[in-house]
């Protein structure tokens, strides 16, 4: 069950901004697209993000499901938190790109503790961006704007 006041603020950061000012995004129609965090509250918000400009949007809760799931499906972009039960995302990134096939999809790593040096660390285990939370529409947008989002690393492949 979901707590008023988080379903008030998934409301707040979903909302998009007007249409002729609104974030430009890569298009992501379709783009199979891994969530995994360990709370349900940040899980549904980029999801619900992602899922307004298109992508098919699967959720995990830790990085063990996370390495299993990349192992298992094909996925064009991992948005993966950093502190979270069971195993890490940094040791969850590190998983994914050492299995060859899986190894270049694109992982933007997500913080609700952005400090110095964690942008970083976050790209020296592997993830090719980084995102603070709370996650912004605008601070998404670009992230996908840096990154080439399709299957194997590729934008408009698959």
């Amino acid at each position: 069950k979901i707590r008023a006041e988080d379903q008030q603020a998934l409301k707040l950061q979903t909302l998009a901004a007007p249409a002729d000012t609104g974030p430009a995004v890569p298009p992501m129609l379709n783009k199979r697209v891994l969530v995994v965090d360990d709370h349900k509250l940040n899980r549904m918000v980029a999801s619900e993000m992602l899922k307004k400009w298109g992508a098919q949007v699967h959720l995990e809760e830790n990085g063990k499901e996370a390495v299993q799931a990349c192992v298992s499906e094909r996925y064009d972009m991992v948005l993966m938190d950093l502190q979270m039960p069971e195993m890490d995302g940094y040791e969850a990134t590190l998983r994914i790109r050492d299995h060859g096939e899986y190894g270049g999809t694109p992982i933007v790593a997500m913080t609700a503790n952005a400090m110095k040096g964690d942008r970083e660390a976050c790209l020296a285990a592997g993830a090719d961006e980084y995102l603070a939370k709370p996650i912004l529409l605008e601070d998404l947008a670009a992230v996908l704007q840096r990154v080439k989002v399709g299957r194997g690393g590729a934008q408009g492949e698959g």
